[in-house]
């Protein structure tokens, strides 16, 4: 999540750096795009986007009772495989 992501940005040891690094990459491949629909990664590759999540889906609730990032992930990684099934 970029909101993680912001949390290393400050400091100076090698996580830090690595974080703002990232960040910088990521800014210059996909600029405002990431947020409009998306930026893709090549042909049969997927893409980059933004997803705001609104909480945990109930699989991933059922699975995992605490509500954190990574679980926030997992259940918005859900949703699009869901919504990608049905396009299918």
């Amino acid at each position: 999540m970029i909101e993680e992501l912001d949390h290393f940005k400050r400091g100076s040891q090698v996580i830090n750096l690595n974080a703002r690094e990232f960040a910088r990459t990521l800014d210059s491949m996909t600029g405002s795009a990431l947020f409009n629909g998306g930026v893709s990664l090549g042909k049969g590759r997927g893409k980059v986007k933004i997803a705001i999540s609104r909480g945990l889906s109930d699989e991933i609730r059922e699975i995992f009772k605490d509500d954190n990032p990574d679980h926030r992930i997992l259940s918005t990684a859900l949703k699009f495989r869901k919504r990608i099934r049905k396009v299918l």
